[in-house]
């Protein structure tokens, strides 16, 4: 089991995992997750147990408002569920904003399984829509 930054040999992967983890969230469009490793390789964060990869999280800037992030997916292996990865992967994700001197995350839960785990870092509610839960950590 280890935790790692993502690399562009792992978008692949990643692709067919998102797609694993369908209808819990929307996989992206391809080519998302390879931008992603690109720009954004210090907040996406990959799960990999036995050489297959089993989980990620990835996260980007809120460009619009100043000291903002937002945690855009987080994406467990169906077989993984209920195995704590979600954990392990939140906490360097949200150690590694704190270091870049953000403010807070913000995210979107749409199944209560991913809400959870967001209070249980200390997110909030701030709004809902019709697909799940707005959530803010303040960091």
């Amino acid at each position: 089991m280890s935790i790692r930054n993502a690399e562009l040999e792992d978008v692949q992967a990643i692709t067919d995992l998102a797609n694993n983890c369908a209808p819990h969230l929307r996989p992206s469009v391809f080519g998302t997750y390879e931008y992603f490793a690109r720009c954004f390789k210090s907040t996406f964060f990959v799960y990999e147990e036995n050489g297959s990869l089993k989980g990620y999280i990835v996260g980007f800037p809120n460009i619009d408002v100043k000291g903002e992030y937002w945690l855009y997916q987080i994406c467990i292996h169906s077989e993984m569920r209920s195995k704590k990865v979600g954990s392990k992967l939140i906490v360097p994700f949200i150690e590694e904003i704190k270091n870049k001197g953000y403010k807070n995350i913000k995210s979107h839960a749409n199944n209560q399984h991913s809400a959870n785990l967001h209070k249980k870092y200390g997110f909030k509610t701030y709004d809902t829509d019709e697909s799940g839960w707005f959530m803010k950590l303040i960091l």
